[in-house]
């Protein structure tokens, strides 16, 4: 989180999320502000997760984004909400261009697809300004209130001194509850930014695996042990990481 902010002035460091909002009839509305990003379908909120330690997707996606969004609700399960946007991830502007993103939702009993799009220019590692790119598709099925199956596939593409730079990633995971106490999850993932997108002209691929066990301590009270292990597919070396939480809620 402190690198997604680390280009605003210092004021605006600690803001997640300010907007106002309107409905302007029952089937649409209005938001204007700084509102969390519809791109992948994990945000800067942990707790409310599927995992507590996040994917590599949300990483390199913004996490907020800056604007005017318009929420327009189509039939019951289909909804479309444009945005104009402050750029990728900006609430000072900082580059003087306006951004044009999208989400689809598509709701249909215990299913869910969304389709994000982004088009805008943007300064890459060449400092240049230039068009970025993005479409991303996520999605979760509910299986009888004890399986829940949740994925999502991204790419991006920048564009630098005429030439098109793509990064892209795929991560699928299931959840299983017990009973009504514990769940155990299982997520895979894979991150790829060949062409140096984000990582310094470097070529960079990675995968991950996750494991979880999710314990209900109390009616408020939920303890969350997570173990990853992630892996740079370039140089074959391997790192543990281990995650243990505490969420109480009321």
């Amino acid at each position: 989180m402190t690198n997604n902010y680390r280009n605003e002035i210092w004021a605006l460091r600690w803001l997640a999320e300010a907007f106002w909002q309107r409905n302007l009839s029952k089937n649409q509305q209005l938001t204007v502000g700084v509102f969390s990003s519809p791109f992948s379908p994990e945000n800067w909120k942990s707790n409310e997760q599927l995992f507590y330690s996040r994917a590599l997707a949300p990483e390199y996606v913004p996490y907020y984004l800056t604007g005017m969004k318009w929420r327009i609700s189509c039939t019951p399960w289909l909804t479309f909400t444009p945005m104009l946007v402050n750029g990728w991830q900006h609430i000072s502007d900082r580059i003087p261009s306006l951004a044009w993103s999208s989400l689809t939702e598509l709701k249909w009993k215990n299913c869910t697809l969304n389709w994000t799009s982004f088009l805008g220019k943007e300064k890459a590692l060449t400092n240049q300004l230039d068009w970025r790119v993005f479409n991303d598709l996520n999605g979760s099925v509910k299986i009888n209130d004890k399986f829940i199956v949740q994925s999502c596939v991204y790419t991006g593409q920048q564009r630098e001194i005429n030439n098109w730079r793509t990064w892209w990633q795929l991560n699928t995971g299931v959840k299983v509850k017990l009973n009504e106490l514990s769940a155990l999850g299982l997520r895979g993932e894979i991150f790829s930014d060949s062409e140096g997108v984000f990582f310094d002209g470097i070529s960079s691929r990675f995968s991950a695996v996750t494991g979880g066990w999710d314990v209900k301590l109390s009616q408020n009270l939920v303890a969350r042990l997570e173990v990853k292990r992630l892996l740079n597919r370039q140089h074959e070396n391997a790192n543990w990481f281990g995650f243990l939480n505490l969420s109480l809620a009321f």
